[in-house]
This record gives structure tokens, sequence and C-alpha cells, in this order.
């Protein structure tokens, strides 16, 4: 009996668990050209940087089971400001 306990135990986490959800990239990108001055490159160093800028911002949001709207919401925003404040184009609406 105690074996059927534990093992309904890890099912309801596991399934409680699941539920976090974590982003596995922008919804939308900085403009596929670089900023005045930059090269490809550094376009590129930029954009791994700035996802990993995001990636972080939203961890711990998505730990709170934050609906996955808000936490892709959040990181696309964190995503947008960083690769602005390197000096890239963006996306305005």
């Amino acid at each position: 009996m105690i074996k059927l306990y534990r093992l309904l135990a890890t099912l309801i986490v596991l399934l409680l668990t699941s539920c976090a959800y974590m982003p596995s990239g922008p919804s939308m990108i900085a403009l596929a050209a670089p900023g005045s001055g930059k090269s490809f490159d550094q376009f590129h160093n930029d954009d791994m940087k700035c996802k990993q800028f995001s990636q972080e911002e939203v961890s711990e949001i998505s730990a709170n089971k934050t609906s996955a709207w808000i936490v892709q919401q959040r990181y696309d925003f964190s995503y947008l400001q960083c690769m602005y404040a390197q000096g890239h184009r963006v996306p305005i609406d």
C-alpha cells in the first residue's frame, strides 16, 4: 500500500512540474540586419547574449507557474530591449 502512495505522489509531482513553461526563443526577432556600424558576427554574438539574458529574466516567473503567454511576452520584451541596447534595429508597432 505504501508503494502505491509513493507512486501516486510521484505521479502528482511530475504532473505539476510539467506545467512549467520556458520559452525556447523569442517569438519576434530583431530585424535580420545588424545595427549601424555592426558586423553580422557582432549581431550574432549579441543575439546569443540577449537570448541568454532573456532566459534568465523569465526563469523565476516560469518556475512560479505563470501562464505561458505571460512568460513568452516577458521573454520577448527582454530580448528586444537587450538587442536595442546593443544598437540593433528592432520592430516597432
